[in-house]
């Protein structure tokens, strides 16, 4: 009852077997009886630095959810010949496959042509609010698009670009489109 608050470990060394109840009551994380062992004691400091151990990590995890679910990525680089170029996710309208390269097309009218497959965009941006795969060669960043032709299954971005959209996503974009709370 000495302290108000126990944030450290508790491993009860007593000659009386009685004390085993006011261990579990303090959450001791060991109980060793005298005569002391010394195979007792090393496996009751064991206890001690795996449970330090585990605590640490669990902080340390703790505080790499926070910032990475506090702090989303605002940038993506891209690949260029002479290095990396960081442009704002937002700042994209659509990419566009073209074989093994994709066009990364912006919202300043600029166009970027790199070495990576849609795919490679797709995994980094489609879990991202925002960014929809309407057909195998295009994925849209929505807050772009300017107007949705259903009947030609057509999609007109701000940029003036047209996107097919596919019967078998047809179904996927118009209930994300009610999610946002657009009639279609």
């Amino acid at each position: 009852n000495f302290f108000r608050e126990i944030d450290f470990e508790i491993v009860f060394v007593t000659a009386y077997s009685e004390f085993a109840i006011r261990a579990f009551e303090v959450s001791a994380i060991d109980y060793i009886l005298k005569p002391v062992e010394i195979g007792a004691l090393q496996k009751a400091v064991e206890k001690v630095k795996e449970k330090k151990f585990r605590n640490s990590l669990q902080q340390r995890l703790e505080l790499l959810k926070e910032t990475y679910t506090g702090d989303e990525i605002k940038k993506i680089a891209l690949p260029m010949s002479d290095g990396l170029l960081f442009i704002e996710i937002t700042d994209i309208v659509l990419l566009e496959a073209d074989g093994a390269y994709t066009t990364v097309f912006l919202k300043n009218g600029s166009k970027i042509l790199v070495s990576k497959k849609l795919k490679f965009f797709e995994d980094i941006l489609i879990n991202r609010p925002g960014f929809f795969r309407p057909h195998r060669s295009h994925l849209i960043n929505i807050n772009f698009i300017k107007k949705y032709i259903r009947g030609e299954n057509e999609i007109l971005m701000d940029n003036q670009a047209s996107v097919s959209l596919s019967r078998e996503r047809k179904q996927d974009f118009e209930a994300l489109l009610k999610e946002l709370r657009l009639s279609v």
